[in-house]
């Protein structure tokens, strides 16, 4: 009984089509040979686009320019990652369809395949369309991080009672001489949070920078209040107070400045400044002694300098002015010191 195959039709018997071993093996060697030239003819024109790719960088640089050949090799890679997105996917439908046209797979088939396919880029495209738009907001969230103020202004305008944000950026104003705003943000943080320290410290150093010294007072003392072992708050009291000619309550604030710390050279620097205002000349040069060991500054030299010179050591200032511009060569008030001493010891 005859035998039928899946679509009906008599399957011939085996014997029926013979073919000899040398027909055989000569029909396989030819598929065999233009497989292995197609191969070798792919790495050759490989190898030529990579050579020529890079002989011809010169030639493009020197007629195109460095920034247009940027824009050139921004759209290549943009190009190399499009393709690599693709998976491969555009090759094997092309492929499909060359079969299907071949009659190798049915209708049926490459349609199932296309929505596959369809599917696979509808999920590329809305990942892509994702990671675009994080691309866009961290590129906004990153001008608003450009700066310190703007940083600060972001935070306010998503939370504004954010007190750590106004001190932050009320000092930030303050170092950039824009005390009037600092004060008006320190002012509200202060308000909103009455028993914070900080709060009352930041806003005394921008009122002192103000020249608002009773006011400036008032919260360094009451910051102390709240936090008794503030070292900066006894110091920059100290400060309002000789601005204001009180130097012995300052020379009390400056000591407890550096009872609490120290190794605080500001604190021994005005210690120094208001010893000598008051007349103490040689505890005076004792605490400015101090302070340039703890931290040499010029700045600190050239008052010494003055009170060596009030106390009639000329070659003690003359040393002190010369180390003054040994830090800083260019500092004026040290050159016009030394200038203005006398050529020898009196």
């Amino acid at each position: 009984m005859e035998r039928l195959n899946d679509s009906g039709f008599n399957r011939a018997p085996f014997f029926t089509w013979f073919e000899s071993p040398d027909e055989r093996r000569r029909e396989d060697r030819v598929p065999a040979m233009s497989l292995r030239l197609n191969v070798v003819a792919n790495f050759l024109s490989l190898g030529y686009l990579a050579l020529v790719g890079i002989v011809m960088v010169p030639a493009y640089v020197s007629r195109l320019g460095v920034e247009a050949f940027g824009l050139v090799s921004f759209f290549v890679v943009l190009q190399t990652f499009f393709l690599l997105l693709d998976f491969g996917l555009t090759p094997s439908m092309s492929r499909e369809v060359a079969r299907f046209r071949g009659g190798a797979v049915d209708a049926l088939s490459l349609r199932q395949l296309l929505r596959g396919f369809e599917l696979v880029f509808g999920v590329i495209a809305i990942v892509g369309a994702c990671g675009l738009g994080l691309a866009l907001t961290t590129t906004r969230r990153n001008e608003v991080f450009r700066t310190v103020p703007s940083f600060w202004q972001d935070v306010l305008a998503t939370r504004p009672r954010a007190v750590r944000a106004r001190i932050n950026l009320g000092k930030y104003l303050n170092e950039r001489g824009s005390s009037a705003e600092a004060s008006v943000l320190l002012e509200e943080a202060v308000r909103l949070r009455p028993d914070d320290p900080q709060t009352h410290y930041g806003l005394g150093v921008t009122l002192a920078a103000q020249g608002r010294l009773d006011e400036a007072i008032t919260h360094y003392r009451e910051a102390l209040r709240l936090r008794p072992r503030d070292a900066s708050a006894y110091n920059n009291l100290g400060n309002a107070l000789a601005r204001q000619g009180h130097f012995d309550d300052a020379v009390v604030q400056y000591r407890e400045a550096i009872a609490l710390d120290p190794a605080h050279a500001r604190a021994h620097r005005n210690l120094g400044h208001a010893l000598a205002l008051s007349g103490h000349l040689k505890e005076a040069i004792w605490y400015y002694d101090e302070s340039l060991r703890l931290h040499p500054e010029a700045e600190t030299h050239v008052d010494l300098a003055g009170v060596l010179v009030r106390a009639g050591d000329i070659a003690a200032a003359r040393q002190h002015l010369e180390q003054a511009l040994a830090l800083e060569p260019r500092f004026e008030p040290a050159r016009r010191a030394l200038d203005g001493l006398p050529a020898q010891d009196e």
